[in-house]
């Protein structure tokens, strides 16, 4: 049995606790416990003044405690994930400015369709920075669980699948409308921003054509990344599933065996 005041062990049926004193709840027809037998057999030892070791370890124990429940990894993945998403805002200023610079460098026709690219561009990095925000907010309240980082893992997965999507979609619209414009292939203008390698044989005799290529490309990759990432989202949290349902039908076979 354990004492419920300072948690120590002792035997069963012990009237008292043998560190604190405290008296325990006699049951129903037994004796009353006189004052003199437990300050005789059961005395408290003499406290100990109060010491910086043991005030270090009440507060790792608290931390640790903290880090066991999952409160401190998720507070710090959601709070990387909102520095993330102000770092993908300024770098989409970035690249606004980057692809107006070359923009302007261009043919009148092909200018206009850089600026309509850069345009889509900033639209999508303030799309992504809403993305991220969104998932941290989700890690945030996210509940206790027998599992810390699955469904951290869960949401991550969803998170960059969603990104990624966004960001290749945005740009393959971006590509495509330039191409109607300038007649140029995107890829010169938008060559190392790209998430998948250009699509090498993009017939450029038709801009109309050409810019539909460009588009498909980075939409299919666009929806197959999306799918695949959505998949590792839902199939760590299947195998957490699995991972419970194992261990409740270990817990209700072992009384069973006995």
């Amino acid at each position: 049995m354990f004492c419920d005041n300072c948690g120590k062990s002792m035997p069963d049926n012990s009237p008292a606790c043998g560190y604190c004193g405290q008296l325990f709840m006699a049951p129903a027809g037994a004796a009353a416990i006189s004052a003199p037998y437990v300050a005789a057999s059961y005395a408290a030892p003499p406290r100990q003044p109060s010491t910086a070791p043991l005030f270090v370890t009440q507060i790792f124990r608290s931390a640790l405690g903290a880090l066991e429940k999952g409160q401190i990894i998720r507070t710090g993945v959601a709070l990387a994930l909102r520095i993330l998403g102000a770092l993908v805002l300024l770098g989409g200023i970035y690249l606004v400015i980057e692809t107006l610079k070359l923009a302007f460098n261009l043919p009148t026709t092909a200018t206009i369709g850089g600026i309509v690219a850069a345009a889509l561009l900033g639209g999508a990095t303030f799309a992504i920075f809403q993305i991220l925000y969104y998932r941290a907010d989700s890690i945030s309240r996210l509940g206790d669980s027998p599992f810390t980082v699955i469904p951290i893992f869960s949401i991550l997965f969803r998170a960059w699948g969603e990104s990624y999507a966004t960001f290749a979609t945005t740009l393959g619209v971006a590509g495509c409308l330039f191409t109607w414009f300038s007649g140029m292939n995107p890829a010169k203008l938008m060559g190392s921003f790209l998430p998948v390698p250009a699509p090498p044989t993009i017939p450029m005799e038709s801009n109309f054509v050409a810019g539909l290529a460009f588009l498909t490309v980075l939409l299919l990759a666009a929806f197959l990344v999306l799918i695949l990432f959505y998949f590792f989202a839902e199939a760590v949290l299947v195998i957490a599933d699995i991972a419970l349902n194992v261990r409740s039908l270990v817990k209700a076979e072992a009384p069973s065996a006995h």
